[in-house]
């Protein structure tokens, strides 16, 4: 997308929010039609995406729920059994992948001149009447607990909330792209009141299911792209002029001592 056009959408919907902060009003942001594109929920941005690489080292997953009730909810963690988390600690063409995630994987990228963690979104629902689907809830938080269970979860306080300005949602097509895997949205989440808070892990809570409900047997999954973050740049090479004033330098320290030690003497 151009960076122009987000920057009047992120405008737009700054705009927005402060005109609607004495009253909450949801937002629904669909993508479900055939031509999608784009909308804003609480300064985070949803973009609909084609079909993406998934090849070796390309994604990595780190939340798949799945459960055939109609509204299926879980988050990123090492415990076993929460919610409706797919299987923790080994990936599985059947459940999914769910493990805790470090803050610092998380990929940062710009847009429209601000910053957001991107995450990927892959839905896998059956064609027809059922590939539609609701994200219907989506909370980020930070522990340093990497089992954290969800009674845990819930006595912390949500760093971001999609549905801090009322209940909102994202309307979601699985028929849009082919094949599981092959991701679905980018879920850009402004790093504002993030990045700055304690917790080494980056846990990511989210429900689907209302209206359009996920009971038609597929599993929902979240992942990152690998290698968006550049490492730290190394540290500058001394030039050539500063390796010998170090040495000027030690030698006058050196002459220093042995003079203290013969006065000493």
């Amino acid at each position: 997308m151009r960076p122009k056009f987000v920057s009047r959408i992120l405008a737009a919907a700054t705009v927005a929010a402060a005109c609607s902060s004495a009253q909450a009003v949801p937002v629904v942001v669909d993508l479900s039609n055939e031509n999608p594109t784009s909308g804003v929920i609480n300064g985070a941005l949803f973009e609909w995406v084609s079909n993406q690489s998934t090849g070796t080292g390309v994604l990595y997953p780190f939340l798949s729920v799945k459960s055939d009730k109609g509204v299926t909810e879980g988050f990123n963690t090492d415990a076993l059994d929460q919610l409706d988390n797919a299987r923790s600690g080994a990936p599985s063409t059947n459940s999914g992948w769910t493990r805790s995630l470090l803050h610092s994987m998380v990929p940062i990228v710009e847009k429209g001149g601000q910053s957001f963690y991107q995450l990927l979104l892959d839905v896998n629902e059956p064609g027809g009447s059922k590939s539609l689907i609701s994200l219907s809830g989506l909370k980020v938080y930070r522990t340093d607990d990497a089992t954290l269970t969800n009674a845990a979860r819930l006595s912390l306080t949500a760093l971001w909330d999609m549905d801090a300005q009322g209940d909102s949602r994202v309307e979601l097509n699985s028929r849009l792209n082919s094949g599981s895997g092959s991701g679905d949205m980018f879920a850009y989440i402004p790093t504002a009141g993030i990045l700055g808070a304690s917790g080494q892990y980056f846990v990511l809570y989210s429900q689907f299911g209302t209206p359009n409900p996920a009971d038609a047997g597929g599993f929902e999954e979240w992942s990152i792209l690998q290698g968006q973050n550049p490492p730290p740049p190394p540290p500058p090479i001394p030039e050539p002029e500063t390796y010998a004033l170090m040495l000027v330098g030690l030698g006058a320290v050196g002459l220093m001592a042995r003079r203290r030690k013969a006065r000493g003497g």
